[in-house]
């Protein structure tokens, strides 16, 4: 089962991929920008994962909460390997994300002086 607040990060974050995508002509223009889309599309797959997830979990009463906060034998059975793979997918997802934001950052700090003044707004 998943929570609404999932459901509102996927459906704001839907928005913002439509948005990029509609906006993909411009975007490609802007080689600092460029470097942003992989990982907000990691993320947005992430996102997705984390949903669907609890859609193939069963809901859990909360009295069996502690239970599988204790990563007991009974959490590995909960959900079946549908849901441990998305999970798992959600996870990586969100690691490759963090490391193509890593990436994308280090070569924007290397990005000469002058290319970062036409890039601004100002310049």
């Amino acid at each position: 089962m998943f929570q609404f607040s999932e459901l509102l990060t996927l459906v704001i974050g839907l928005v913002m991929l439509a948005y990029l995508a509609y906006q993909a002509h411009r975007v490609a223009g802007i080689a600092h920008l460029r470097l942003l889309v992989l990982p907000v599309v990691l993320t947005a797959v992430a996102w997705i994962a984390t949903v669907l997830e609890g859609v193939f979990l069963p809901a859990v009463p909360a009295h069996d909460l502690v239970v599988l906060q204790q990563a007991s034998i009974v959490s590995a059975h909960i959900g079946g390997p549908i849901a441990h793979a998305l999970n798992l997918v959600e996870h990586l997802a969100c690691a490759a994300a963090a490391l193509a934001m890593l990436l994308a950052l280090v070569r924007l700090s290397k990005v000469r002086p002058e290319v970062r003044q036409c890039a601004s707004p100002s310049g």
